[in-house]
């Protein structure tokens, strides 16, 4: 296979961005360079490249779904998972991977407008790239073995703990979460050891101490984070961003330009078959719409409170996946992430500890803050997607706070929460 660009977009403009030619083992070929996008885009021309965009703002996720084609799928997806994200599904783009060894989807959940930033950032340079690839699923990965990278300079980590297992998390939390990932697993399914590139001794000496007895191999810190994720990144990503509508569209001119004479013959043949076989396809159409009429009745004797009959096959999957409901784990990792996306833009804020019973549908959080003015802060913040209940608040030396707050996904029936 021949050899390819990747190139690693980072979060903002100001930094930097990382490129360089690969060969299919991930060996460099050329020299590595780093710089503004209009540098990389004379290197990289009209080739088709991969880049890998920041992970801590794409969520992962698996879902089974019972739709067989490829094209149901993508149109269910949304629906079925709109409970398992806070946002709209209307602001949120949900790119389809490949199916698990389990049977279910990966997913990667991330917003539009992201999607179009990191676009319009590659083409006001002149790059239109083939592949985008959430950075967290370029770590490498191993049975047996987690990886963790610390963001030279950055305050948050990668983390990726399976095939289709991968997640950011803040420093402050990189341990807590990674206790919480190691509860919900069997004793014979944790990992031996933990691969840590980059951080600082301090982030080595807690996992060293508190995730022992696992093995902690730490393997320093890379000059650029583009070879260590290159070097595993498969050569058909789990999950390609840009599909759907940011799928680049041929146009008119462009088929034009495409075809050769012996094209145009064989097309205008099948259009003379096409019109050949109008009255069959008429009469296909009737039968259809006779049969959508019989779905709709179906749906309707099925569901007759509900009177907005638009797509009954998607209505029916809906509530399908309603009834079947989300595992623990997808709850306990949708509270953790909506969490943890308010708490890392706090300051003077330290989680102390989390605690989730699998019974139950919350977590409680526990934190410790500058003073009670703070606290308040964090709880409003966590209210605007949560809903959120403060169980203890204390007062002790310096004015400082210690308090739990309760949290629960908002929309939940009363019933749920009597029972949780």
């Amino acid at each position: 296979m021949a050899n390819r660009w990747i190139l690693y977009l980072p979060e903002t403009r100001s930094q930097g961005a990382e490129w360089g030619l690969f060969s299919e083992e991930g060996v460099v070929v050329d020299t590595l360079k780093k710089g503004d996008l209009t540098q990389a885009a004379q290197d990289i021309r009209d080739t088709p490249f991969i880049v890998m965009v920041p992970g801590r703002f794409i969520t992962l996720l698996t879902e089974m779904v019972p739709a067989r084609q490829r094209e149901k799928v993508i149109q269910v997806i949304p629906y079925a998972m709109e409970e398992q994200v806070a946002d709209d599904v209307e602001n949120l783009h949900f790119a389809l991977g490949e199916k698990t060894q389990e049977g279910s989807y990966l997913i990667a959940v991330v917003a539009h407008a992201l999607m179009e930033e990191w676009l319009n950032r590659l083409r006001e340079s002149g790059l239109q790239p083939l592949s985008m690839v959430p950075e967290t699923l370029a770590l490498p990965y191993e049975k047996g073995t987690w990886t963790v990278a610390v963001h030279k300079g950055g305050a948050y980590c990668l983390v990726r703990t399976g095939d289709s297992n991968a997640f950011a998390v803040d420093n402050a939390n990189l341990l807590t979460c990674l206790k919480l990932e190691l509860s919900t697993l069997e004793v014979n399914k944790r990992p031996e050891k933990i691969l840590l590139f980059g951080g600082n001794p301090e982030i080595h000496s807690q996992l060293a101490s508190g995730l022992a007895p696992i093995e902690l191999q730490s393997l320093g810190e890379p000059e650029m984070l583009l070879p260590l994720l290159a070097e595993k990144l498969p050569q058909k990503p789990f999950v390609n961003l840009i599909q759907q509508r940011y799928e680049k569209k041929v146009s008119v001119k462009d088929w034009v330009g495409y075809l050769t004479p012996l094209a145009a013959v064989v097309g205008m043949g099948l259009i003379l078959m096409a019109g050949y076989k109008v009255f069959h396809y008429r009469h296909l159409a009737v039968q259809n719409e006779h049969l959508y009429t019989q779905i709709v009745g179906l749906y309707a004797a099925a569901f007759p409170e509900e009177h907005n009959i638009v797509n009954p096959k998607t209505q029916m999957n809906t509530h399908l996946t309603r009834l079947r409901g989300t595992s623990q784990k997808t709850r306990f990792l949708q509270l953790l992430g909506l969490a943890s996306s308010r708490l890392h833009t706090e300051s003077n804020v330290r989680l102390l500890g989390v605690r989730y019973t699998r019974s139950k549908t919350d977590l409680e959080l526990e934190l410790e803050t500058q003073d009670y003015q703070n606290f308040e802060h964090v709880r409003q913040s966590l209210a605007t997607i949560l809903d959120v209940e403060i169980r203890t608040s204390n007062i002790a030396e310096n004015n400082i706070v210690q308090g739990s707050l309760r949290v629960t996904r908002k929309g939940m029936s009363k019933k749920e929460k009597v029972k949780s």
